[in-house]
């Protein structure tokens, strides 16, 4: 190898170099650290908001699927103590058993006076709670109804 081989070789590698600086330079490749951290920050905002909602979309689910089915327990509580020929004073608890786990009743039955009724009638006031323990949610269901005791003799 000659002097003038070298020559064209320094020359040849030298050009390479200066062309791949140049595009690095002229491409302005990559992203600043600030970029890439406002990217993150803005992916993170995003998921939280996202994890967010669907929490409240679950719990919004129980709550529906709760206020569904309360009502009909309700129902079926107050249809039963009726059933019973409304003994008066009543104060009971129980639960649904395994049909509809975790929910609980209560229920009261009290005699109300009324002035509108003569003594043959008795009014009855009838509560029925129906409570879903893990969730903490209630539902409520008041009823009146009269006995006549003229029927009854």
């Amino acid at each position: 190898m000659g002097i003038s081989d070298l020559e064209t070789d320094k020359a040849f590698m030298t050009e390479k170099t200066n062309s791949l600086d140049n595009k690095f330079q002229q491409a302005g490749s990559g992203f600043t650290l600030f970029e890439v951290l406002v990217a993150i920050a803005i992916i993170g905002i995003v998921f939280t908001s996202v994890f967010k909602l669907h929490g409240q979309t679950i719990a919004m689910s129980y709550s529906s699927r709760f206020y569904t089915i309360a009502p009909m327990l309700c129902q079926k509580k107050l249809s039963d103590i009726e059933r019973e020929d409304l003994t008066i004073p009543l104060n009971d608890t129980g639960d649904f058993g395994e049909e509809f786990p975790g929910y609980v009743w209560h229920a009261t039955v009290d005699s109300v006076e009324s002035e509108a009724l003569d003594e043959s009638f008795e009014l009855a006031r009838i509560d029925v709670t129906v409570a879903l323990e893990s969730e903490g949610l209630t539902h409520v269901i008041r009823a009146y109804r009269y006995r006549n005791f003229k029927d009854k003799k």
